[in-house]
């Protein structure tokens, strides 16, 4: 369970950074050369200042040591300040959303959801990076250009480490971005050097949120664990 819940904060960086494409900024032809590091940042936050709400669809693959790697996909939905709905496609999908202060996390083939009542102690160890975070991002992170080339020929690589340790430390996260700004690629590494990769496609900025979608009501044949905290 915290596993998926590490993974899932991780993907919140993920996502929210993806509201760099259409910045002012990202629309200019950058020359050949990489771009300066404060340009980077700027467009990104110049960008984010403006998102209340994100939605895409997402892949995801998970690599841990000893083990095969795990693949998923599904679509994910966020808004400010600590609304989430991360849902996982398949047979054996599941459902994470919260509506900043409650949360839920339903399992489909196991027929079971486990609601935590208060979320307000663990929130920054379920979502270390919120949209709003974005607004500064070097408050939190130390962030560099990478010289290692991209998947794709000149896309851009930028490292961030944590400035301090949450309570699931992430060691490093690798962004990858085309030259337009427009995040491809995110690839998180946790202490034990677990490898999270997620790709966004169909990405749209402040979509219109329906009325319940961060709510939850388990299904009557669904087992239902009430938890403290995580």
């Amino acid at each position: 369970m915290r596993r998926l819940l590490h993974t899932l904060a991780a993907s919140v960086l993920a996502v929210a950074l993806s509201a760099s494409a259409p910045s002012a900024l990202a629309q200019e032809e950058p020359g050949p050369a990489t771009p300066v590091l404060d340009d980077v940042v700027q467009a990104v936050e110049a960008t984010y200042k403006d998102v209340e709400a994100l939605q895409a669809h997402f892949e995801q693959t998970v690599a841990t040591a000893g083990m095969e790697q795990q693949r998923s996909e599904g679509e994910v939905l966020l808004q400010r300040p600590r609304k989430m709905r991360w849902d996982f496609t398949g047979p054996e999908g599941s459902l994470f959303v919260t509506d900043g202060v409650e949360m839920w996390v339903y399992t489909r083939h196991l027929k079971q959801a486990i609601q935590y009542k208060e979320l307000s102690q663990a929130a920054s160890s379920i979502a270390p990076i919120e949209l709003q975070d974005l607004e500064s991002l070097r408050d939190k992170w130390n962030v560099e250009v990478s010289t290692e080339e991209g998947s794709r020929k000149n896309n851009l690589v930028l490292i961030l480490t944590p400035k301090e340790q949450g309570r699931f430390p992430i060691k490093q996260v690798r962004l990858e971005l085309t030259r337009k700004y427009v995040l491809e690629t995110v690839a998180v590494t946790d202490s034990l050097d677990n490898l999270t990769t997620l790709r966004f496609t169909q990405v749209r900025l402040n979509p219109v949120v329906s009325d319940g979608s961060f709510s939850f009501e388990p299904p009557a044949d669904v087992e239902v664990i009430v938890a403290e905290g995580l």
